[in-house]
């Protein structure tokens, strides 16, 4: 250990922090002898205790593990009017039930009294030996979602607008693209860069994108020009005429500054859930809708979609959603809340006036690689949240807790116990240190202050470092 200077700490590298300073002093000293005796089975202890903020998230068995084989859907989908299939639970007036079925997506729904005996979808199928009921459900004509002229409530400020730094859920789009929504918040792509989701329609034109093209905020169609540009386009998936698609999906290279850490009226986004709950409420966030929720009607479907070319395209393994959006809201995050905050489940694309389509997150991932949410610092949420965020990411939300007084922040596990001050700058850092030392109520606390990075002169550090541990973020 060492006075004053740069030290390696197992806890606090899940923590995150920029410098730790410290020294070794009757404070301290049972901090350091509890990381030193957890060093080499910190990644063992620690892997349990703080989630990661990742594509994989948690996991839920969903309600119907049936499979539908290309050769059913072929026979299915040769029917007059009939755009898809996909799987879901059936309704009955309009209302969910807990009955599995096989759901034929129609353009429109026609009494079968107006249908001839060959037109006429089986009552059942037979998947695997087991009779399984289908359900015809009308969903309109399928389109993707860029470009609207409806917006969000008037109680909002004005999506549409250039917003800086930028939440998710605002206008976004290509030089040659009307607008869509920005996405996400900075996530750190498979190569460590930051990066934003949204639509390949959204971000990188048919026909007419190249890698670094500028992506502006707002979007064209509301007024953005070479000057609002808020990144540019870094990957994006290409839309095939003749074969099915998997997603619709581009990353945008982004300065981290210039990106807020929020969903526009959602929150923060924790991470994401490949397998969420089947009768979970979904959320979105969208340029024109604004926020919207829904329930999610059928999964891996297999849907014909209009706007790309002159004739639909097909799309295969997408998620079908109550109606939530319409055109804007292409590039949308969808996903579900929990205790500690928004977990993206997938990413909106298309629909009609009936249902809303998207993309499962496991299939942007397979497209673009790992995405992980950036940490909290990497963002512009003010510095006491800041600081907050990332307590509540490396220790947990539940053992994390704002202190009563002037104390900002108590961490207590089974492991260790700190008391933490936050100086948001210079001026306030004496206050901090004073704050950390004399707030302590348990002998094995560890007074920490958190500051900001390049805030305090280096003899500032070594005069106080030997008493209270310091961490720049």
């Amino acid at each position: 250990m060492v006075c004053a200077g740069r030290v390696y700490n197992p806890v606090w590298k899940h923590f995150g922090a920029g410098h730790i300073r410290t020294a070794v002093c009757p404070i301290v000293v049972g901090f350091y002898t509890f990381a030193t005796s957890y060093h080499d089975n910190c990644e063992r202890i620690f892997s349990d205790i703080f989630p990661h903020q990742t594509l994989t998230g948690r996991s839920c068995v969903s309600s119907v593990t049936m499979e539908l084989s290309d050769d059913l859907r072929d026979a299915l989908e040769s029917h007059p009017n009939v755009i898809g299939t996909c799987l879901g639970t059936r309704r009955v007036g309009g209302q969910p039930t807990d009955e599995p079925t096989v759901i034929v997506l129609v353009s429109k729904k026609r009494p079968v009294s107006q249908l001839a005996a060959s037109e006429q979808i089986p009552a059942t199928v037979d998947i695997d030996g087991e009779s399984i009921p289908t359900d015809v459900q009308e969903i309109g004509e399928p389109r993707i979602h860029a470009g609207a002229v409806r917006q969000a409530p008037p109680s909002e400020r004005d999506r549409t607008t250039r917003w800086r730094p930028a939440p998710a859920g605002v206008s976004i789009g290509h030089a040659d693209v009307t607008a869509g929504t920005l996405g996400t918040p900075v996530l750190h792509s498979e190569t460590g860069d930051p990066v934003v989701l949204t639509n390949a329609h959204v971000a990188a034109p048919i026909d007419g994108s190249h890698e670094g093209d500028p992506i502006y905020q707002p979007g064209p169609m509301d007024g953005g020009t070479d000057d609002d540009a808020v990144g540019s386009l870094e990957s994006a998936v290409t839309i095939d005429s003749a074969e099915p698609n998997t997603t619709d999906s581009a990353l945008v290279s982004v300065a981290p500054d210039s990106i807020d850490q929020r969903i526009l009226g959602v929150g923060q986004l924790v991470g994401f859930e490949e397998e969420p709950p089947a009768d979970a409420t979904f959320h979105k966030s969208g340029r024109t809708t604004g926020v919207t929720s829904g329930t999610r009607r059928g999964h891996d479907a297999r849907v014909r979609v209009g706007g790309y070319y002159d004739s639909p395209v097909t799309f295969e393994g997408v998620t079908i959603f109550d109606p939530m959006s319409t055109g804007g809201d292409s590039g949308s995050l969808i996903g579900i809340q929990r205790s500690d905050g928004f977990y993206g489940t997938d990413l909106l694309f298309a629909g009609s006036d009936r249902v809303t389509l998207a993309v499962p997150i496991a299939a942007v991932r397979a497209a673009h690689g790992s995405l992980t949410v950036a940490p909290p610092d990497d963002t512009t949420a003010a510095f006491s949240d800041r600081v907050g965020q990332r307590l509540r990411a490396a220790y947990g939300a539940v053992n994390v807790s704002p202190a009563d007084g002037e104390l900002s922040y108590v961490v207590s596990t089974p492991f260790v116990r700190l008391d933490v001050a936050v100086a948001t700058d210079r001026a306030s850092f004496d206050a901090a240190v004073t704050t950390a030392l004399t707030a302590r109520d348990r002998p094995d606390a560890v007074p920490v202050v958190a500051h900001p990075d390049g805030a305090l002169e280096d003899a500032t550090i070594e005069s106080i470092s030997k008493h209270v541990c310091l961490v720049s973020l």
